[in-house]
């Protein structure tokens, strides 16, 4: 499983539809678009926020955070959760700040620019496999078996 830390605001300074909208309307479309960009995988959105509280939201998936940092910028926090990261093979930072990803590539984490992560398919759920003409006709015969036992045929 991956943990996407993005950078929400440089994502939001680089996205056309986003950066015309109200800080709390283009968190909000920020959310989804995460949402929809990843499966099975986690993602927090860093603001700064130094006039607020440190906050952490978590979407009603749980598989989204956001996090307003307090008494520092957002790339501070960040960097600090690059440097505390359990498996930073498993980490993703997303944003086009340049020191970031600097800081990333030094402690061996995985950044990808904001344009890639924006034109990333959307996540979908995985095809199921074909069945295999045996298993179509053993599915149908327990269908029928079924049936018959059902309507006394």
């Amino acid at each position: 499983m991956l943990w996407f830390i993005i950078d929400g605001y440089n994502v939001i300074k680089q996205h056309k539809r986003l950066k015309c909208l109200t800080l709390q309307t283009a968190r909000q479309q920020l959310r989804e678009i995460t949402l929809g960009k990843i499966t099975r995988d986690k993602a927090t959105l860093v603001y700064d926020g130094k006039d607020l509280p440190l906050v952490n939201r978590q979407n009603s998936s749980s598989i989204i955070e956001e996090l307003f940092s307090r008494g520092e910028t957002a790339d501070e926090l960040i960097k600090k959760m690059i440097k505390k990261a359990k498996n930073p093979s498993q980490l993703v930072i997303i944003t086009n700040d340049r020191e970031i990803q600097r800081f990333a590539k030094s402690n061996r984490v995985k950044f990808e620019a904001v344009e890639i992560f924006l034109k990333r398919k959307p996540a979908g759920r995985q095809q199921p496999k074909a069945l295999k003409p045996k298993d179509i006709q053993e599915i149908n015969s327990e269908i029928v078996s079924v049936w018959q036992k059902k309507y006394n045929l």
